[in-house]
């Protein structure tokens, strides 16, 4: 009878453990995931800003917006076709970097 009382104990404790460390992680995929999804706004807003800015000399950019800021380097690799470095300074002081290509007529 105490060994059943233990071995029960032991099966619900580890489910009880398990459960909470499931929940945990969870938690963490989804900041990760709502820090992705500001990244991907903020390169968003810097494009539509980069597209609408008038001055054609201009190379380097620096745009601040509610969730970050972004500084945004432009390389020209052909006539119109040009390369975008983004560094990205987010609310809690994530740092990050994307390069992609872009069409600026």
């Amino acid at each position: 009878m105490l060994l059943f009382v233990l071995i029960s104990a032991s099966i619900i404790f580890m489910l009880f453990t398990t459960s909470i460390k499931l929940y945990m992680n969870t938690i963490e995929d989804t900041q990760f995931l709502l820090e992705q999804l500001e990244v991907e706004t903020l390169i968003q807003m810097s494009k539509v800003d980069l597209l609408s800015n008038n001055e054609k000399e201009q190379f380097d950019f620096y745009f601040v917006y509610p969730n970050g800021e972004i500084e945004i380097k432009l390389n020209n690799k052909y006539d119109t076709r040009y390369i975008v470095n983004n560094e990205m300074t987010l609310n809690n002081n994530s740092l990050y970097e994307t390069t992609y290509e872009i069409d600026i007529e």
